[in-house]
């Protein structure tokens, strides 16, 4: 699948400033894109927008070269986009785990066996055989979320949207739901990541940094994350273990760079023994 947003944009009613200023990005199922910005810059939106979710005021959604405007088009972003929240409960419908995972093959008229082997193989994907018959509402929040994906998969989306995830994770819960959402990738499923944690985002391919609804810089998260100049324009501050590394500069340690994960400061730090 190819998703391409074409001078998108949106602005809500009666409210004079955009949520989100027209922008240009294409996605795919080898993409996994992260969209970063402090509170208020858009990034639900913007997120709402690839779904389908919200109509854009200005410019063109197209998939696999079909407008989103047409009924085609809408069709196609809708079976192949699935969109996950960070409350995951807002968007249970069975009864069960098995129930809530049927319920939208059951909507596309599959045969019973059709639906039967899709929530198994989703179930078996997202490894929640031991909870099936338990209800979504009594799970943990990482159970929650994978519930949620094991949905996504089994209506067989290519593109999955998950708006801050990890929101109401602690941080070993957050830790797994990446890992899950790393399988899930390298199975050849294109990821767009919303989230306001910058060790999140630096798992993508490209980073996305929005303010007041603007995109103002895209590209290597590697390079992004730990410009300090670019980040404090926008309200963010550099990720916990970069501000370590600097930290540990300041005190007589050798350049360590600007790493964004744990294990990779403990590799530079090692290395100047």
């Amino acid at each position: 699948m190819r998703l391409e947003a074409r001078g998108l944009g949106y602005t809500y009613p009666a409210v004079p400033q955009p949520a989100v200023q027209p922008f240009d990005l294409t996605v795919t199922e080898h993409s996994w894109i992260s969209v970063i910005g402090p509170s208020g810059s858009g990034k639900s939106t913007l997120a709402k927008l690839l779904a389908g979710l919200l109509p854009p005021t200005e410019g063109t959604l197209w998939v696999d070269g079909l407008s989103t405007t047409e009924p085609e088009g809408e069709r196609r972003l809708r079976s192949q986009t699935a969109v996950i929240f960070s409350n995951p409960q807002n968007q249970f419908l069975g009864a069960s785990v098995e129930e809530d995972i049927a319920f939208g093959p059951e909507n596309l008229g599959l045969s019973t066996a059709e639906i039967a082997a899709r929530v198994d193989a989703a179930i078996a994907a997202l490894q929640l055989e031991e909870v099936r018959h338990r209800a979504p509402h009594e799970l943990s929040g990482g159970q929650m979320q994978r519930v949620a994906l094991a949905g996504a998969l089994a209506m067989q989306s290519t593109l999955l949207i998950l708006d801050e995830p990890t929101a109401m994770l602690d941080r070993q819960g957050a830790q797994a739901l990446v890992g899950t959402v790393e399988q899930l990738y390298t199975q050849g499923h294109g990821i767009v990541w919303v989230t306001h944690d910058l060790i999140e985002a630096a798992h993508a391919q490209c980073v996305l940094i929005l303010e007041r609804g603007k995109l103002v810089a895209t590209g290597d998260p590697q390079k992004l994350l730990v410009d300090e100049t670019l980040l404090a324009q926008v309200g963010l501050s550099l990720p916990p273990v970069a501000r370590l590394a600097a930290a540990l500069e300041g005190v007589g340690f050798p350049p360590l760079g600007r790493p964004l994960q744990p294990a990779a400061l403990v590799e530079r730090i090692w290395a100047c023994r």
